[in-house]
């Protein structure tokens, strides 16, 4: 990655989830912040991705693709591990640009290409200063919120 690629992941390192949102098959941690607002950083993670622990996958974006929200509710629950949990690493596949994200308390979401024709796999929103890593299956960038 480019170094100012690099520095804006450095930055997301040593956050806490705040807040999460699973709706379909879209993931979105708010980290040091809600929302609603104007600091903090949120990873949106979009069409495929998982989350596991240290010796299994827990929950996958195809099993919350569900319409019924007390279904969608009980699948999200399985992902309590995430509520405080505080960004370990985060790295980025060369080839693909998936991103992995460790958690200090064992966790860890992987998102993965489904169709390499995505517009985005993945992004990251640094809410003050209004930029974004924006990911797709042919690269990061850096792009104005």
């Amino acid at each position: 990655m480019g170094t100012e690629i690099d520095e804006c992941i450095q930055r997301v390192i040593g956050q806490r989830v705040t807040f999460r949102r699973l709706a379909g098959n879209t993931l979105i941690l708010y980290l040091n912040c809600n929302p609603d607002d104007n600091h903090g950083y949120s990873v949106w993670i979009e069409p495929t991705w998982h989350y596991a622990n240290t010796t299994e996958v827990l929950v996958g974006s195809r099993q919350a693709q569900v319409d019924d929200k007390q279904e969608l509710d009980e699948i999200a629950e399985l992902m309590n591990g995430l509520d405080a949990a505080v960004i370990k690493s985060i790295s980025i596949d060369s080839i693909s640009h998936d991103i992995h994200i460790s958690f200090e308390q064992g966790y860890s979401i992987k998102s993965f290409v489904a169709d390499p024709m995505d517009d985005f796999i993945w992004y990251i929103s640094d809410r003050a200063s209004k930029l974004q890593l924006l990911a797709s299956p042919r690269g990061v960038e850096i792009v104005d919120l």
